[in-house]
């Protein structure tokens, strides 16, 4: 009588077992294929960079008022157009911040679905 009923609880509690290992393995592998298509997404953006004048451009653009800050006669021009800036809409210079750090490489979508 116990044959009865210790090996269908044996057979249950295998199987129970090997349908977590399953969905484990399953888990894993969606993770793995997440990871792969990123990289493979970061990729073909390089590649698309690669001839691309884009960042060089934001460069210069943020250089200049670095440079034109250490010449006596442009400093004026220059705090003007912070204080200008400094006056602009939130969602400006959050959308500007966005596009600058896309631009880059730097992942803040990462860091908000971090939150998650």
């Amino acid at each position: 009588m116990w044959n009865m009923l210790i090996k269908p609880a044996f057979e249950l509690a295998g199987t129970i077992v090997k349908g977590k290992q399953r969905v484990k393995e399953a888990e894993i592998s969606a993770k793995e294929k997440a990871i792969q298509s990123k990289d493979n997404w970061e990729l073909e953006m390089a590649r698309a960079s690669a001839s691309s004048w884009k960042d060089e451009w934001l460069v210069l653009l943020f250089s200049f008022p670095f440079i034109m800050s250490f010449i006596p006669p442009m400093v004026p021009y220059v705090q003007a157009g912070f204080d200008v800036l400094a006056e602009a809409p939130n969602w400006y210079s959050i959308g500007l911040g966005v596009m600058i750090s896309a631009s880059f490489g730097v992942r803040i979508y990462d860091k908000f679905s971090l939150k998650k």
